[in-house]
């Protein structure tokens, strides 16, 4: 019995970090593929800031490293939540070189939106050591 009981925890514990970040993965996804295209129209109701591919360059491939808990602030009307998404991503520059950059986005969900109301609001490279 114990050593079914270890085979379901084990199988939980998966299955649950499996489903983390699924959300970030697929808002970062589309994020990054309108960067890449430079629609700002499309990218509007998803992120007040862009991927610059002609600058930055383009991503790739990205994984995330780290999903900060969420902190918020304000009052119960006006109170906004915001979190860093860490992001080891290959970036095709703009001469067609790749590296790799890890990248620290930031996610803000406004007052009253759902799961669905995150926005990207700030993008950041940190330098690799």
């Amino acid at each position: 019995m114990g050593l079914r009981r270890a085979a379901a925890t084990a199988a939980l514990v998966v299955f649950t970090a499996a489903c983390a970040g699924r959300m970030e993965h697929a808002l970062l996804e589309r994020f990054f593929e309108l960067s890449r295209l430079r629609d700002k129209t499309a990218l509007a109701p998803i992120a007040s800031v862009i991927f610059e591919p002609l600058e930055q360059g383009i991503v790739d491939r990205f994984e995330i490293i780290r999903i900060a808990p969420e902190e918020r602030s304000g009052s119960a009307q006006t109170e906004v939540a915001a979190k860093e998404v860490t992001v080891d991503a290959d970036v095709r520059g703009p001469d067609g070189t790749v590296s790799k950059k890890r990248l620290i986005v930031t996610m803000q969900r406004s007052p009253g939106a759902d799961n669905s109301g995150w926005r990207i609001t700030g993008i950041a490279t940190l330098a690799r050591s």
